[in-house]
């Protein structure tokens, strides 16, 4: 069997993830639990195509998006209220 790479994560997926990074937008509830570190909600709530490679998408969650934006809800709602990258952006021009 190979082995699955950040590449094999759907576009969906991915195009999810940055829309959360740059905005601060999520989609759903399984990204919203993958985010929080909440494995027995994102497991739950995995679809069949999720569920196979949910340890790939935790790996690129922990290696490839900013410390600040994942880890627990209280990162997760600071992320979302500030608009992820946009709004800290914002901030610093003001």
């Amino acid at each position: 069997m190979r082995a699955i790479s950040v590449i094999d994560i759907p576009v969906h997926l991915k195009e999810s993830f940055n829309r959360y990074v740059e905005h601060g937008i999520l989609t759903d509830d399984f990204l919203r639990a993958v985010l929080e570190n909440n494995l027995m909600a994102a497991v739950g709530m995995a679809d069949d195509d999720n569920i196979k490679i949910i340890l790939h998408i935790c790996r690129y969650v922990y290696n490839d998006m900013p410390a600040q934006c994942h880890g627990n809800k209280v990162n997760v709602n600071f992320w979302i209220a500030h608009r992820g990258l946009e709004g800290f952006i914002k901030k610093e021009v003001k």
